[in-house]
């Protein structure tokens, strides 16, 4: 039968601890072996033999415990069927060792904290090191799935949520340098010990670098049962689809094209109407919409002296009253206008009661448009009426 454990790990794990007398291991792979054995982010033995090759690529060491293996055939025959493996055979294990010791002369630029999904799979996620202002919170609510420490929610005006530098699903790997797996306590004792000092972490990205969602998370969040984590995260994934169980604004457009804009809520954001509070808005309203709301056709008009959002009938694309707006504002009382910068389909305006130069409470209305293109334009002709207005004032 092949060994069921990583190869490398096995090889390791035995010579630390079952080496017999008179064979010596290189004490630089031990400490790395100590190290794999201490570390938090892997809880198994596929994991730690991950890591291991990891760790081990970006010292130049992994040929070691293959040259070992290679000079102790009897020792090697031990562990490994030659049938299986070409470190219990003595040809193969020559030729392996040969590679492996060509790849030792690349140069590895890895990082090692980037290890919390090692026990299911190679594929990395985005991996960001950040550091925030020091603060009472960061405005982010966590869970503890499998030991993973997901954000679960985000406070629009907290620090995490600032520039998107933090978002819903990423997980938080380490704070301060410590590992958080496993531990969400851990890290309000970190906060108090570093008060009143910047925060250092290590993140997660919940969407790979084509925007796509990570698939070690979308499993995890499906065994969890993150219901509306998962809805937010497929709201502007590329992979989106329609589904008899998903309420889909992309379902819509394509079943009535003669609606280009749809209306999807709004929230109140306080005394800061500014361009920068447009992504954190658009993500609230998202995370507060049902998955089975209702969706709401508009047609946006942008007149001389302001914006009127008409509700529309889905299939015709008329107006359903012709006196009653949804919405009607000046430019003067709109603040600021913006897109997300992931999900483009996504545009805002934020507004208050009265001119923004005098305003101290606005909101900000969130709309979903057909296609980008569509979004571009409208945002356009915003900012457009907006400083021309303005201007004019």
């Amino acid at each position: 039968m092949p060994p069921s454990k990583s190869v490398i790990e096995r090889t390791l794990k035995c010579t630390i601890s079952l080496c017999p007398a008179g064979l010596r291991f290189n004490r630089q792979v031990l400490r790395v072996g100590f190290q794999v054995h201490e570390s938090r982010s892997v809880t198994t033995s596929q994991g730690r033999g991950r890591l291991l090759i990891r760790i081990l690529l970006q010292r130049g060491l992994l040929d070691v415990p293959v040259k070992f293996m290679q000079t102790h055939a009897d020792y090697a025959a031990k562990l490994y069927e030659p049938s299986y493996s070409a470190l219990g055979n003595e040809i193969f294990v020559q030729i392996f060792c040969s590679l492996v010791s060509e790849v030792c002369r690349l140069p590895f630029q890895l990082n090692l904290d980037n290890a919390e999904f090692l026990d299911e799979t190679w594929q990395m996620p985005v991996f960001r090191q950040l550091e925030f202002v020091p603060c009472f919170k960061l405005g982010a609510s966590l869970d503890l799935m499998d030991g993973h420490v997901v954000v679960m929610d985000l406070d629009p005006a907290g620090v995490a949520a600032e520039d998107n530098r933090i978002e819903l699903g990423d997980i938080l790997v380490t704070m301060y340098g410590k590992a958080l797996r496993g531990s969400s306590s851990k890290i309000a004792s970190l906060r108090s010990t570093h008060e009143g000092q910047p925060v250092p972490l290590g993140v997660q990205k919940a969407r790979l670098a084509d925007g796509d969602v990570y698939p070690p998370l979308k499993t995890l969040l499906m065994k969890f049962r993150a219901d509306q984590l998962i809805s937010f995260l497929n709201i502007d994934s590329k992979n989106s689809r329609c589904t008899a169980t998903s309420d889909s604004s992309r379902c819509f457009f394509e079943a009535n094209p003669n609606c280009r804009l749809l209306f999807v809520g709004q929230c109140d954001i306080g005394s800061d109407g500014s361009v920068r509070m447009i992504n954190r808005s658009i993500l609230q309203v998202l995370m507060k919409r049902r998955p089975n709301e209702r969706l709401i056709p508009v047609h946006m008009e942008l007149g001389e002296i302001g914006i009127t959002v008409w509700e529309v009938e889905p299939k015709t694309g008329e107006l359903v009253s012709q006196d009653r707006p949804l919405f009607r504002h000046s430019y003067p009382q709109i603040a600021s206008c913006g897109r997300r910068t992931d999900g483009t389909n996504f545009l805002a305006y934020i507004v208050g009661k009265e001119a923004c130069t005098v305003c101290t409470s606005f909101r900000c209305i969130v709309f979903e448009a057909v296609n980008q293109n569509e979004s571009r334009s409208l945002i356009s002709e915003i900012a457009h009426g907006f400083d021309r207005t303005h201007w004019t004032l």
